[in-house]
């Protein structure tokens, strides 16, 4: 469970039916695979072509938190998100990932640019990546805008 405080208008319903994720802990990494080193192709080409990178790296059971948006919830979902998006995401180079077998969450800043580079939002982000299949995949994913001065 995560809280991030994305805030957003009241939805017209609350879902209120949990499901368990389809893996329930079954890979084990034996591979010992680590999640900071399978990110990496998707970190180099969010920015050139988001709706790729995405594409390739989301959970089919995915949920991506906007602030301002209710939850997009599934791939499909967030992929139709994606591909109305107007700025790219920026992320830094350097990030913190935390990972256990076959979990990992990673977190730092990130800025939203327009065409010219103008910083359009920027706050804080934090992705949940789950061993899928023997494939880190990104299971959620938020982007917390911070408030404008």
């Amino acid at each position: 469970m995560l809280d991030t405080g994305i805030n957003h208008p009241k939805p017209a319903s609350i879902p209120t039916e949990w499901k368990s994720p389809p893996d329930s802990g079954a890979d084990k990494n034996e591979g010992r695979l680590s999640a900071a080193d399978s990110a990496v192709p998707f970190y180099a080409t969010v920015e050139a072509n988001a709706a790729k990178a995405y594409k390739n790296y989301l959970t089919d059971d995915a949920i991506m938190m906007r602030s301002g948006k209710e939850p997009f919830v599934g791939k499909k979902a967030a992929l139709d998100y994606i591909g109305k998006q107007t700025g790219t995401i920026r992320f830094p180079k350097r990030k913190a990932f935390v990972e256990g077998p076959d979990l990992a969450y990673v977190y730092n800043v990130y800025s939203m640019v327009d065409k010219t580079g103008k910083e359009l939002e920027g706050g804080n982000f934090v992705q949940i990546w789950k061993l899928r299949k023997g494939r880190w995949l990104i299971a959620a994913d938020a982007l917390i805008a911070s408030p404008k001065n």
